[in-house]
This record gives C-alpha cells, structure tokens and sequence, in this order.
C-alpha cells in the first residue's frame, strides 16, 4: 500500500490493496479518513510505503490513521522520500 507516489505501484509491480491510491488522502471526507483503518485491516498489505509528505498530512488529519498502521506495522526501511512498514509478524499469522 502506498500513501504518496502511485509509481511505486507500477515499479513493483503490484496493484493496490484498496481502491484509493496516490495522492487523494489529503482530499477524503473524514468519513473516508475514519473508513481507512477498517479497509488496511481487511486487505491486510504486507507492505506499507508512507511518503514524509504523507505523515505530515496524516499528523494533521488526525483520526486515528496514523496510529493504526503503527500498531499493525514497523519499520522496516528508512528511504529518502520516506518510510517502508512492514505487517508485523503477529497480524500476519492472523491471514
């Protein structure tokens, strides 16, 4: 799942793990906004990219986003646009 750059999806291949990508988080309804916890939940992606850009917009939004994924995910790589998370071990054996 990738919160920035839709690109990351054509480099690597794979297609999003829920309908909205790229940049329109920062134009949800906060209905939209507060739904996003629930749709990682369901599609579980083992992979989350965060772009700095992004996490900003995420402290600002509020709702719990941010939170969520921190709890679901770690750290997993450092890049220079942002942050790759990874699933954690105990939510993927949950799949």
């Amino acid at each position: 799942m990738v919160f920035g750059d839709p690109l990351y999806y054509h480099l690597s291949s794979r297609y999003p793990a829920i309908p909205m990508i790229g940049w329109p988080w920062e134009y949800f309804l906060q209905s939209q906004w507060l739904a996003l916890p629930e749709q990682i939940e369901a599609a579980a992606p083992p992979y989350i990219f965060i772009a700095d850009r992004e996490m900003k917009m995420m402290e600002r939004r509020k709702g719990g986003v941010k939170e969520f994924i921190f709890s679901r995910y770690i750290a997993a790589h450092r890049a220079q646009e942002g942050v790759w998370l990874q699933l954690k071990r105990e939510f993927r054996e949950l799949r």
